[in-house]
């Protein structure tokens, strides 16, 4: 008798899975990663981001990466991805530093098609 109740339901989520699974929505994103070496450069206006200069780059896989020689900008993050680096722990202008740039593009809440990115700061 009560396993006569639950069989619509299990039916119904055993089918839901099943679509779920199958829809070309559901599939997992992967994060595209850049390894970037900048040179650290002096504050021009937003003293929240740090500014560096391009000096090379390596992409992993298909990655759509920043050029060399152009501006990155970014507030930086701990290598973990977990904290932001406090102000007074940034490299000085001049500095070159290893920098990890990843991304996910995805479908965000209200505003579309955008591009989660994080930068952070790798031990040389």
């Amino acid at each position: 008798m009560l396993s006569q109740l639950f069989k619509p339901l299990i039916t119904s989520l055993i089918a839901g899975n099943i679509f779920i699974f199958t829809s070309p929505f559901a599939s997992a994103a992967n994060w595209e990663i850049c390894d970037l070496t900048v040179q650290v450069q002096k504050p021009q206006t937003n003293e929240h981001m740090l500014f560096a200069k391009i000096i090379s780059v390596k992409a992993q896989g298909q990655a759509e990466c920043p050029k060399t020689g152009v501006a990155f900008n970014f507030q930086p993050e701990s290598e973990d991805y977990q904290s932001m680096i406090p102000r007074k722990k940034w490299p000085k202008p001049n500095q070159i530093i290893s920098v990890r740039y990843r991304y996910l593009d995805g479908i965000c809440k209200n505003s579309g098609p955008c591009r989660i990115k994080h930068s952070s700061l790798m031990k040389n």
